[in-house]
């Protein structure tokens, strides 16, 4: 038996009576046509059993039509989430994705970004740590870079962030027009000192806690320091049970705790309830990104949306625009606000 001759480029162009460019552009979904010849050209691809040879149209190209996602772990729920949605975002652009991790207090992230062989990835998206530094030089890169998260890229790359400072202070003002007095946080990365916070322009944390004592000062909330609890860069259940544990046990009354993610605040929770506290009779709980989890704790948590869905669209679908150069200048900055999902931890 003789094995089937594989169809070309040029059997399509022939059969579909048009020129070999207009074939191409029609299988590789560009050039300018009518949509009736494209269609017929692909009728005729689908007939013939024609294969798009992607090796060399991406050789011609110049393009890999792989994207690298880098990120700092993945067993946070939050990072995991956001690692599915940039691969889900760069499928739907036709890309493939590669997922390096790192970690924040062992890495140089200048070394880091200049490893990334442009031959096999078009463009990165980061996800930056709080932990650890990374210097201006560091995002000075030959490829498209975009940065999620809230550290500073010195106008050298595209960042997608929520705005943690206006987030933080929606918390607290629901919190206090619906009853609560004594406001506990969970989740400070180092021991509280006023004048940092109020001068933090980056981190996740530090913002967070600004919006909050903003907030908290413009309500006529006196904020009691030694309720502010430092966790360190562990945002995590075991932490944020701990933290609630000694909260309880030092004495000092709340009536409210704002976990800065929602790992904290399902720790937190569970130390209350384990003490016979009840939520959120007793103690309101708020927590930051609503990983699916939040929804199914008992009672589900309330928490500022991450966006994480939005975070990732708009970081891929913008990495991809300045790769395939439809977007160009200089890089920006997209921000925007996160919504409270009221649920059972609030009142």
């Amino acid at each position: 038996m003789t094995e089937e001759k594989r169809s070309t480029l040029r059997d399509v162009a022939r059969v579909a009576g048009v020129s070999l460019k207009t074939a191409s552009n029609a299988a590789n979904g560009t050039g300018r046509m009518s949509d009736e010849t494209r269609q017929h050209v692909l009728d005729v691809i689908h007939q013939l059993h024609y294969q798009v040879n992607v090796s060399a149209r991406n050789l011609t190209a110049g393009r890999s039509h792989n994207i690298t996602f880098i990120l700092p772990g993945l067993s946070a729920p939050y990072l995991g989430e956001l690692a599915d949605n940039v691969i889900s975002a760069a499928t739907a652009r036709g890309y493939e994705s590669s997922i390096w991790t790192y970690d924040p207090l062992n890495v140089s992230m200048g070394e880091l970004l200049s490893s990334v062989n442009t031959s096999t990835s078009d463009g990165v998206v980061l996800s930056l740590s709080e932990a650890g530094t990374a210097q201006k030089e560091d995002f000075n890169v030959s490829y498209p870079l975009v940065t999620i998260g809230t550290r500073k890229t010195y106008g050298l790359a595209d960042r997608v962030t929520m705005d943690d400072r206006l987030n933080a202070a929606f918390a607290v003002r629901y919190l206090h027009q619906h009853g609560a007095q004594s406001l506990a946080v969970i989740g400070a990365h180092q021991a509280f000192d006023e004048k940092t916070i109020r001068e933090a322009d980056e981190g996740n944390a530090h913002l967070r806690l600004r919006g909050v004592l903003e907030q908290a000062e413009h309500d006529g909330w006196q904020l009691d320091s030694h309720l502010i609890v430092n966790v360190g860069y562990s945002w995590n259940i075991g932490e944020g049970f701990r933290a609630a544990e000694w909260l309880i046990e030092q004495g000092t009354h709340f009536d409210a705790i704002l976990a800065l993610n929602d790992q904290l605040a399902i720790g937190a929770i569970s130390a209350l309830i384990g003490h016979g506290l009840r939520v959120p009779q007793d103690v309101q709980v708020i927590g930051f990104d609503n990983i699916e989890e939040a929804r199914y704790l008992q009672p589900p948590l309330s928490t500022m949306d991450s966006m994480i869905n939005w975070t990732a669209d708009t970081a891929v679908n913008r990495l991809i625009d300045r790769i395939e150069g439809k977007l160009e200048g200089p890089a920006e900055l997209i921000r925007r606000r996160g919504d409270l999902i009221v649920r059972e931890t609030t009142r």
